[in-house]
């Protein structure tokens, strides 16, 4: 019975670490809480988008508090084919930045730098949904490019 019971007990906690691995980063030091819904059909890899935190927490610190403090959640899903992507655009930013989903799932994510830029961008623009004007995105697109530099030197 004592076997028993401590194999389900390990079974179970086993499930909750592969659960929290794959789809969660939670830091308690910074209280960053971010849940992550990766895409079996997406160029970004499963542990990607977690990396990709990891990243601008170590090389750009500011870019994580943005992404900590305007990002519930993560998503890999590509929403838009490439040939209808100004309405899908229109027709869900709405709903994404409503509930605070920043989605990093593009054409170009098959390359793990264009993954952390992608996020970068887009936790500066949910920051600045309140002044969303041609100033927020100049200047998260300037942050874009100084990372796209850094990232890609060579």
């Amino acid at each position: 019975m004592f076997k028993f019971v401590f194999k389900t007990i390990f079974v179970i906690l086993l499930i909750a670490g592969g659960f929290y691995h794959y789809f969660y980063y939670y830091n308690l030091q910074d209280r960053c809480s971010i849940s992550l819904d990766p895409s079996f059909n997406s160029k970004v890899k499963m542990g990607d988008a977690k990396k990709a935190i990891t990243v601008l927490r170590q090389a750009y610190p500011e870019s994580y508090k943005a992404v900590c403090q305007n990002v519930k959640k993560i998503s890999t899903e590509k929403l838009c084919e490439s040939d209808e992507i100004k309405a899908c655009e229109t027709r869900t930013l709405a709903t994404l930045r409503a509930e605070k989903i920043v989605n990093i799932g593009t054409d170009k994510t098959d390359n793990f730098g264009y993954t952390v830029i992608t996020l970068a961008e887009e936790a500066c623009f949910m920051g600045g949904l309140q002044d969303l004007n041609n100033t927020l995105e100049a200047q998260c697109s300037d942050l874009a490019g100084k990372i796209k530099r850094d990232i890609f030197k060579y």
